[in-house]
């Protein structure tokens, strides 16, 4: 589970992207952000896991789009 990639809460930005560098045996992780070199700690159970491949070739299913009709 180390160096998987994970969102995690942002007071400022909601969410950023961030690698688990360390887990603790308190359940805190220690996860240092894509954006900053500061690490930052916080509980497991607040961060989400994000895609493994950044360079998929299929449609986000998250993704907006219009229906036709």
């Amino acid at each position: 589970m180390e160096s998987q990639k994970v969102w995690l809460p942002d007071p400022t930005q909601g969410y950023v992207l961030g690698f688990i560098k360390d887990i603790g045996y308190d359940g805190e992780a220690t996860i240092i952000p894509l954006d900053k070199k500061q690490p930052i700690t916080c509980l497991l159970d607040n961060v989400y896991f994000a895609e493994e491949y950044d360079d998929k070739d299929v449609d986000d299913n998250c993704e907006s789009s219009t229906l036709e009709t």
